[in-house]
């Protein structure tokens, strides 16, 4: 089963999914992440606080190096695309004119720009953020193992 996690850029949300799934090494499955806007390089490769939630996690091996640009082609091949927003779904249903026929919306925001654009940065605040949202995908995950949805039940 193929596995597409899609967020905005492909520098946090769907990277966490991605890299928590993979470290649950289920056999058949294969996990990929992509990015609506991944081309326009706003985070470089992965977001500072995606690493450190990993690393705490000890889950930074199961990150992949770069990020995806989402693609109709991509999204196609998958058995299974979950959106982390609406927005996400709705970029890849008009702009892309893709539709997929399995797919689930999570409903999972990003760290907002506000918190983000803060000066000077409040680590805590950010960091505090990041880990709810990371909670939420690992809650998420999760629940589609323990329901078999992964593993043909």
């Amino acid at each position: 089963m193929k596995i597409q996690f899609v967020c905005c850029g492909n520098t946090f949300r769907s990277r966490l999914a991605e890299a928590y799934l993979k470290s649950k090494n289920i056999s058949g499955i294969e996990v990929s992440s992509s990015g609506i806007r991944a081309d326009r390089n706003l985070n470089g490769p992965v977001c500072d606080y995606t690493v450190r939630l990993l690393e705490a996690d000890n889950l930074i091996q199961h990150l992949s190096k770069n990020w995806v640009v989402t693609d109709e082609k991509d999204l196609k091949n998958q058995d299974l695309v979950i959106f982390m927003d609406k927005i996400d779904y709705d970029f890849c249903h008009s702009e892309l004119k893709c539709s997929v026929a399995n797919y689930e919306i999570w409903s999972i925001s990003d760290v907002p720009d506000d918190v983000l654009a803060e000066i000077p940065k409040d680590d805590v605040k950010i960091m505090g953020l990041a880990r709810d949202r990371f909670e939420l995908i690992k809650d998420k995950v999760d629940f589609l193992i323990s329901h078999q949805i992964l593993i043909g039940g």
